[in-house]
C-alpha cells in the first residue's frame, strides 16, 4: 500500500507540474521564447532523484521476495511436473502421486 501511495504522490507532482508548464509558458501574442541552454545541475537532480525513489521501492519488494521463497518452514512437500495436457502431483511425506489430465469433457 506504501507503494502505490507513493506512486499516486508522483503521479500528482508530475501531472501538475505538465498542466502547471502547460498553462504559464502557452504561447501568446507576441511572445518571445526564453532563450536557455542545458544545466548540469537540474540533469543531475532529475536522475538521482528517480534512481533513490526506485532503490527505496526495491528494497522492501526485495525483501518480500525473499520471505516468500523462504519455504523451509513448508508443512508440505508436494513435487508438480506439468507435461502437455497433463499435470504430475507428487506427496513427498506420504509417499504419494497422482495424474491430473486436462481434457474438454465429452459433452462439451
Amino acid at each position: 500500500m506504501t507503494i502505490l501511495i507513493i506512486c499516486c504522490l508522483i503521479g500528482v507532482v508530475v501531472f501538475g507540474a505538465m498542466f502547471y508548464a502547460i498553462v504559464k509558458h502557452r504561447k501568446s501574442q507576441g511572445a518571445v521564447a526564453a532563450q536557455f541552454h542545458e544545466s548540469t545541475k537540474v540533469e543531475i537532480i532529475w536522475t538521482v532523484i528517480p534512481f533513490l525513489i526506485l532503490i527505496g521501492m526495491a528494497i522492501p519488494a526485495t525483501k518480500t521476495l525473499i520471505e516468500m521463497e523462504d519455504n523451509s518452514k513448508s508443512d508440505i512437500t508436494i513435487k508438480v511436473t506439468g507435461s502437455q495436457w497433463k499435470w504430475h502431483y507428487e506427496y513427498f511425506d506420504q509417499d504419494f502421486g497422482f495424474y491430473s489430465l486436462l481434457a474438454t469433457p465429452p459433452e462439451q
